[in-house]
């Protein structure tokens, strides 16, 4: 094999691992694997920048459903889902500011 032929395979396979990587960050996760991963898992999703990780922290922040209530970290996962285009974070940021909380702004 030539060096040219063993470069273009080299880039083929790291071109296929960026792309299943970025493929795999955006897998949706379902109500019931919300409910059975861990809280550690699910920021690691949302870290990674899966929308629906993202969401759902912030609905657990906000309704304190297994962490303790906090706007704050609540307003962070919806801010961060909202900055990806997800408009039910939108329209939740859009509520609190509404509602007078700078934060949401």
């Amino acid at each position: 094999m030539s060096d040219r032929h063993a470069r273009l395979i080299a880039l083929a396979v790291i071109a296929l691992a960026t792309w299943n990587t970025a493929a795999c960050a955006t897998v949706e996760l379902t109500p019931e694997e919300i409910r059975s991963i861990g809280i550690a898992d699910l920021r690691a999703r949302a870290g990674q920048g899966d929308l629906t990780a993202q969401v759902a922290l912030g609905d657990l922040y906000a309704e304190g459903d297994g962490v303790p209530q906090d706007e704050t970290e609540a307003l962070r996962w919806y801010r961060r889902a909202a900055e990806q285009g997800d408009a039910a974070a939108a329209a939740w940021l859009h509520r609190i500011a509404e509602q007078g909380n700078a934060e949401a702004q």
